[in-house]
């Protein structure tokens, strides 16, 4: 929020969100939203304010409130994986310690986006990923709610280094032993405080991982079934079956028959 005041009213939310000039807010499952300076005025449709080639959207006079967004797309494999883990709406006020870190980069993002010198559209897609991950640091710097979560974990050294092991090479035939020896763990050890961490045990999330991944290779690649099962260690298409329909409650036919085609 650039300037002026004004509410978020987040579908599924009792209550509004009051916003301040400085606020910045990141909104992670993409719900249904209204941005209003009163709530109690008929929205207008978002397609309809957007739907030209000003440079500034424009309701009114516009003078209550000034305020800069953007989309971000994610990975559709891994993009759950994150999103599970962070509440519909990340607010970060004004007068938070994280503040003047966003503040610095959304004038920077503003300019960027404004100007017209070579490189002003990577300058600003990356000043809007570094204001995405200030918000998520913002996030788990004041959520004490609970220890568990993919982001606490990989803030966590042993257990991040498992992560990234697991997500490096999803195709191996990771074992507890292996995982445990490779952070210099105990197995116990190692099992308890991946749990404490993630929410799961290691091979649970490493079954997770894979199946996501297979999925993305089913559905967007449209590889065979016998190939993605062989790949991620499946002796049989029936195993792979099951372990599919545990992680996603359909089979991987079914996954990717009902999978629009694209351009419908």
């Amino acid at each position: 929020m650039l300037s002026g005041r004004a509410w978020l009213a987040i579908e599924g939310r009792d209550e509004a969100i009051e916003l301040k000039a400085g606020d910045c807010f990141l909104l992670a499952r993409g719900l249904p939203f209204t941005l209003a300076t009163d709530l109690a005025i008929s929205p207008v449709d978002a397609a309809d304010v957007f739907g030209t080639d000003a440079p500034i959207a424009t309701i009114g006079d516009g003078a209550d409130f000034h305020v800069v967004g953007g989309k971000m797309v994610l990975d559709p494999t891994s993009s759950a994986i994150l999103t599970d883990t962070l509440p519909d709406c990340i607010l970060l006020p004004n007068t938070s310690p994280g503040a003047t870190s966003m503040r610095w980069l959304l004038e920077r993002f503003v300019a960027e986006a404004d100007g017209v010198e070579a490189g002003n559209g990577a300058s600003a897609a990356n000043l809007m990923h570094l204001m995405f991950i200030e918000l998520i640091r913002a996030h788990l710097s004041r959520s004490g709610e609970s220890s568990e979560g993919w982001l606490y974990a990989l803030s966590d050294p042993k257990v991040g280094k498992a992560l990234r092991l697991m997500h490096a090479a999803p195709t191996h035939h990771w074992t507890l032993p292996e995982l445990a020896d490779s952070i210099a763990m105990s197995r116990s050890s190692f099992a308890q405080h991946f749990r404490s961490r993630v929410g799961m045990p290691p091979l649970e999330y490493l079954l997770r991982w894979r199946m996501r991944l297979a999925r993305r290779d089913l559905q967007k690649l449209r590889q065979p079934i016998a190939e993605v099962s062989r790949r991620y260690g499946y002796g049989s298409e029936s195993a792979f079956g099951n372990a599919f329909k545990r992680v996603f409650g359909e089979s991987p036919r079914r996954s990717v028959t009902a999978r629009p085609t694209p351009g419908r």
